[in-house]
Formats: C-alpha cells, structure tokens, sequence
C-alpha cells in the first residue's frame, strides 16, 4: 500500500462527501468540552438522502407445530440448568510454560489460544520502563 493508494481512497469515498462527525465525551456533567461545537442540521428540504422503512407490509406466519407465544413473557425457572464442563488436562514444558487443554470431537478443528506475559503488559509494572 502506498501513499498514492490512501490518497486515492481518500479523496474517491470520504474528501467532500456527506458526513457525520461524532464527539465521544466522558458524562462528567460537561467538564470535557467537545473538540468543536456541534454543527449538525438535519435536511429538513428536498428528497431525504436516508428514506424511513416502510414495515407496512411484512407479516407473520406461525410455521406448522409451533406453539411458542411471543405475546406471553416465559415463566422463570427456579434453579438455572448446569453446563456440562468438559474435562480438561494441565501439562508443562521443560521451560516452564503450562498448558490447560480440553478435547472435543464434534467437528475436526484445532483451537489454540496463548498467553504470554510479555510487551506492554510487563512494561507497565517495570518502573524503569516508564516515561
């Protein structure tokens, strides 16, 4: 990618096009003062660029053999039902990594997730690391 490339983008789908900008501000009662006064107005004249949703027409067809009622709200059970956790093994390398692992046969994949105290995680509790 090259800087003609961004430019290209740039200028084809954002410069000079119809935009909303938004200010994300803390709720501290108006203490952070935005980057900008709020400048938005609706177009209140001519053909609305973003047309409302017509719902007027969709309809609901029960399928056959459901007697689920979407009007009734569900009585709430008395004791939530238990998860079958699946066992699970713990083994070390040499170097002192742990491993936790579990295997399940429903479909073939391998998942792998690796956690390594390490970069910015362990640069934060080393005061010589600090600016």
């Amino acid at each position: 990618m090259t800087k003609e490339d961004i430019m290209r983008v740039f200028n084809e789908y954002i410069y000079n096009k119809t935009r909303v900008l938004l200010s994300v501000l803390p709720n501290d009662g108006g203490a952070t003062a935005p980057a900008a006064p709020d400048n938005y107005v609706a177009q209140k004249d001519g053909d609305n660029p973003f047309p409302t949703t017509d719902y007027s027409g969709p309809s609901y067809s029960r399928p056959e053999g459901d007697s689920f009622d979407v009007v009734c709200k569900p009585t709430l059970q008395a004791t939530a039902p238990l998860v079958q956790v699946p066992d699970y093994w713990r083994a070390n390398f040499e170097n002192g990594i742990q491993l936790i692992g579990t295997e399940s046969n429903e479909v073939p994949t391998v998942n792998v997730q690796l956690y390594i105290k390490g970069g910015h995680e362990m640069d934060a509790n080393d005061p010589q690391k600090q600016v």
